[in-house]
């Protein structure tokens, strides 16, 4: 059936004009015995109106033919005019109630019922049970009225369910913690020593400067970019630092959506939190013993003195570090535009040099070593004899230790999966039937193609998570000799993997292997 095969429309029920004398209503009860040829709705044309008049049969009534028609077709029209029936009390009792899925208009207010259950004769106007309330809001561009309510979740709860405007009060008094005061700032604003401990809302693009002039060790102030992004200066134009040892640019531009945490020191304002220096953790790290601590450890210069021998901050375009930084965390700080080329020292054995870039420029520092390599964990890879620099990103960590011969990545935020990580092709080093261990100290996605030598020849692959267990993968089929054929999959931390044909062999092979930056 087509949707453009609608049939006309009733506009007037059948027989609608019909006089008093042609049309009459057709009773529920039986007119045999009441009036000889009567129709109604039990017997419908009764038996007398198929005998013929010679043997006392009486001809069917022109008013019941004219009845029935106009019930149905005046039915037939409140349907075609979208009408929906309320409940009906003596209609419910005669069909035995009405079935699951029957949807009835409310009789007091705009929405619908609808029946949760089959024989269903409760009346859901009056709170009958089995009927479920219809929605009258639009799923799509909705607009309330009235007061709608909604589910509280739980304290701590961040699911996607609908939350009510208590639970988001509820989950900004989580986020502020303990925040002396809350507020929000739409106009230019000064805030010093009587807002310490405070969470702001900036709602408009302003400049919000910080009074340092009366300001106690210790005052902390906790700043939102909710509506829109805002400028950040002092007021007597100061530096505002990171890690007490660099500074930004002021004034400082604050994005919309970020947060930044300020902490008077005494004498520096520093960032100890938020997510506008998405690089530190619960507030500023340093990479102390290759790990990132708080800002709360590198503050006590006593506690940096037995891991690193100092730290500094370089903002040179052109860095070779020299022997005088083994031990030392240096901090890259180029100006805006200048993308760093940094020089390994001469690679000293049991050596150690940290990394942490801050240098805004895409992509990012670029890493060459004077003399050996630069190698991924466990030496898998020498990025620096390959003829292209280690890229270290904007905001990434990174601590190399000597063998004696070479620099070899120990930790650090550089080896992220899926930061700045391109592919690179091991084909050179990789064979079938051959176990390969993943040493880069994170997940490592593999990809295997190759021209098979038969129809329906596959590649398959035995992945373990180095603690015993371990997977079998299939991968896709190659539909005809020289067709290609592949295999993806991604092998834990320490995990080892060993891929083959499912038969036959395999020509022009591409091994790759996402090496975070050649790691």
């Amino acid at each position: 059936m087509l949707a453009a095969s609608l049939p006309p429309f009733f506009n007037v029920p059948f027989a609608n004009g019909a006089g008093a004398s042609y049309i009459r209503a057709i009773p529920l009860a039986s007119q045999i015995g009441v009036t000889p040829g009567a129709a109604s709705l039990v017997d419908g044309f009764p038996p007398l109106c198929f005998l013929p008049v010679s043997a006392g049969g009486v001809p069917p009534f022109g008013q019941d033919m004219n009845g029935i028609l106009n019930e149905i077709t005046a039915n037939l029209q409140w349907l075609q005019a979208g009408g929906v029936p309320a409940y009906n009390a003596a209609f419910s009792a005669a069909i035995g109630g009405y079935p699951q899925g029957s949807v009835l208009k409310k009789a007091a207010a705009v929405g619908f019922w609808i029946s949760t259950a089959d024989n269903n004769a409760s009346d859901p106007d009056t709170g009958g049970a089995g009927w479920e309330d219809y929605s009258t809001a639009l799923l799509a561009s909705a607009v309330l009225t009235g007061t709608p309510t909604a589910p509280t979740p739980a304290t701590g709860d961040d699911s996607a369910r609908i939350a009510t405007t208590a639970f988001v009060a509820g989950a900004l008094g989580d986020v502020k913690g303990n925040a002396a005061g809350w507020g929000s700032f739409s106009t230019p604003q000064t805030i010093g020593h009587a807002n310490a401990g405070g969470c702001w809302d900036i709602n408009a693009n302003v400049l919000i400067q910080v009074d340092t002039s009366a300001l106690a060790a210790g005052d902390r102030f906790f700043l939102v970019a909710n509506n829109s992004a805002f400028t950040l200066q002092r007021v007597d134009g100061g530096a505002i630092g990171v890690l007490g040892y660099t500074n930004f640019s002021v004034p400082v531009a604050i994005p919309q959506g970020d947060s930044i945490e300020l902490t008077w020191q005494g004498s520096a304002l520093v960032v100890t939190g938020g997510s506008f220096c998405a690089v530190y953790s619960h507030g500023v790290p340093a990479l102390i013993n290759a790990a990132l601590v708080p800002y709360e450890t590198i503050a006590n210069a006593s506690a940096v003195a037995g891991n690193w021998s100092s730290v500094a901050g370089n903002g040179n375009a052109a860095i070779t570090l020299t022997a005088a930084s083994y031990g030392q965390l240096t901090i890259l700080e180029a100006p805006a535009g200048t993308v760093q080329t940094v020089t390994l020292p001469p690679p000293v054995d049991g050596r150690k040099i940290g990394l942490i870039n801050f240098t805004g420029t895409l992509p990012g520092a670029s890493l060459v070593a004077a003399t050996g390599g630069i190698y991924g964990p466990g030496g898998t890879y020498d990025y620096h004899s390959a003829g292209t620099a280690l890229v270290l990103p904007y905001g990434a960590t990174a601590v190399f230790t000597s063998d004696g011969s070479n620099w070899i990545f120990e930790s650090g935020s550089l080896a992220t999966l899926g930061i700045n990580q391109p592919p690179v092709d091991v084909a050179g080093s990789r064979a079938f039937n051959t176990t390969f261990t993943n040493l880069t100290g994170r997940p490592l996605p593999v990809h295997v193609d190759g021209l098979a030598s038969q129809s329906a020849q596959t590649m398959e692959a035995l992945v373990t998570d180095g603690a015993g267990n371990a997977v079998t993968i299939f991968g896709t089929a190659a539909g005809s000799a020289n067709w290609s054929a592949s295999i993806d999959f991604t092998v834990p931390p320490n995990g080892t993997y060993k891929v083959w044909p499912s038969a036959g062999s395999f020509s022009s092979v591409h091994w790759v292997e996402m090496r975070t930056r050649g790691l």
